[in-house]
């Protein structure tokens, strides 16, 4: 799969995306479907994040990442 891109921001979008208002990933063809929304809290296009830029900062999280689950930008205590 692959080769999604964002309508708003225009960045080019893997399998995952990840939503910068729950911090959740999903299948960008999750969100495609949905209009460009989150399909965990229906965070709009603009707050998609590809998933290989959210990994540049966070180089630690994995390759594939786990549908639904929370990765944080900012770790908290």
């Amino acid at each position: 799969m692959g080769g999604f891109r964002n309508p708003v921001t225009g960045r080019e979008h893997g399998d995952y995306t990840w939503c910068a208002i729950c911090e959740r990933v999903g299948r960008t063809d999750a969100w495609n479907i949905g209009l460009w929304s989150c399909p965990y809290c229906g965070g709009i296009a603009r707050d998609g994040r590809p998933w290989d830029e959210v990994r540049r900062v966070h180089p630690a999280y994995p390759e594939e990442p786990e549908p639904g689950a929370a990765y944080r930008w900012i770790a908290r205590d």
